[in-house]
């Protein structure tokens, strides 16, 4: 059964794919094989007695109050022709969280989850230059759909194919190498502003808290400066030497923020309802011609659903975030360096998503949420072996140390 919840990981960038079969208008094949998995997991809680613990956890429990707000704002404000695939989205991210608690309850299953997702964002990159080079597509964004969120996405994911490549040999090193590589490489080629930011802090983060900075500066400078140099157009070309269409694109930015900011003044706690941003726009600002995003992940949040919904959403990215800093911890003083470096990568993967999602409204991200539901199962099963530790203590030894003999064994 866990095959499957790992084909759903490998079809994740693939969610608006239109080559995959639809069958009517709302279900897709990974909806099929989504509500499969949670049957899937359901069913092996009740044989094997499996817990996902979905309160025990502050994200859980503030995702899950987030989720309530969303569908109630979808209900009582929202026009449903624009909040359907919004609410949609909300209700598939949900789906992810309760197969990952009971599918990865293991370092082992964990660190296969890892692999297929890296295989993933592989084959979502090889999608971008496929088409550039198959018809020609300025800034190509694969089957994401669209370069922005595209390189928010693969940026998010990035961490996991730098961080786990030193645990993989021969041919698996090889494929995690050429996916980070990939990664940046499509990254780049779709020129998106706010990826490139979003890189520049993932990479800067991981570069701080590493341990060889000097060495792991200088080899992301000179791929990225090659990179930069081999493809055709990057998001440093659109920063250094704007063009006419890059700067009508930062003025419909500017005036669609403005938009929003006129939103939360009007509706501060209730916002103007889920999925309403785009269509109620040129409302809020009269400069506008047309309606469109947020580009702003934060304000549409907080223009759509309200302050009280940003506070929430904040604050789940900052305690997932903290857990997994605690995690990485954890697993690197019990000996686990595979799991630690996961934890790591969750940890490095939401700092770029958090800087990223400053210019762009990508609240819905799949990937995003993948990094915090498995920065949950680590957490979760750090707690059990925790407890198991726990359990084989000596009363008449010191705590800390009976708890540093029993993490060696």
């Amino acid at each position: 059964m866990i095959r499957l919840y790992y084909l759903l990981l490998l079809l994740m960038p693939f969610w608006n794919y239109p080559r995959l079969p639809k069958f009517g208008e709302t279900w897709t094949v990974i909806k099929i094989i989504g509500a499969i998995v949670v049957v899937a997991a359901g069913f092996q809680a009740l044989l094997y007695g499996s817990r996902a613990r979905l309160l025990a956890w502050r994200e859980s429990r503030l995702f899950l109050i987030l989720l309530l707000w969303a569908i109630l704002s979808a209900s009582t404000i929202s026009r449903w022709e624009w909040a359907e695939n919004p609410l949609t989205s909300c209700i598939s991210i949900a789906a992810y969280l309760y197969p990952t608690l009971i599918f990865l309850n293991t370092p082992e299953t964990v660190y296969k989850a890892s692999h297929w997702i890296i295989v993933s964002m592989l084959l979502a990159s090889y999608s971008v230059f496929s088409q550039f080079v198959k018809y020609g597509v300025g800034r190509p964004g694969g089957v994401v759909g669209d370069p922005n969120y595209f390189a928010l996405v693969a940026v998010s994911m990035l961490p996991l194919c730098l961080l786990l490549l030193p645990t993989v040999q021969g041919a698996a090193r090889l494929i995690f190498a050429v996916t980070a590589i990939a990664i940046i490489a499509a990254t780049l080629l779709g020129a998106s502003r706010g990826g490139f930011i979003s890189l520049i802090f993932c990479v800067g983060y991981l570069v701080f808290h590493g341990r060889h900075r000097v060495a792991l500066l200088c080899a992301f400078g000179i791929v990225i400066l090659a990179l930069d140099r081999a493809l055709p157009h990057t998001p440093l070309d659109r920063l250094m030497a704007e063009d006419a269409g890059t700067r009508v694109s930062t003025e419909i930015r500017k005036q669609l923020l403005k938009a929003g900011w006129e939103m939360i003044k009007t509706h501060p706690l209730a916002g103007v309802g889920l999925g309403m941003y785009k269509p109620l726009a040129p409302e809020y600002n009269a400069a506008l011609k047309a309606g469109g995003i947020g580009h702003n992940t934060y304000l549409e949040v907080a223009a759509e659903l309200g302050a009280p919904a940003l506070a929430l959403f904040v604050a789940i990215l900052w305690t997932a975030w903290r857990r997994a800093r605690r995690t990485a911890e954890w697993f690197r003083c019990a000996g686990q360096p595979a799991a630690a470096r996961i934890a790591r990568a969750v940890e490095a993967g939401i700092v770029g998503y958090a800087a990223g999602a400053l210019f762009l409204s990508a609240q819905f991200a799949k990937q995003l949420w993948i990094l915090v539901w498995l920065g949950l199962a680590l957490a979760r099963i750090a707690a059990e072996q925790q407890e198991q530790i726990e359990a084989t203590l000596v009363p008449e030894e010191p705590y800390a140390l009976q708890l540093g003999l029993a993490l060696r064994r």
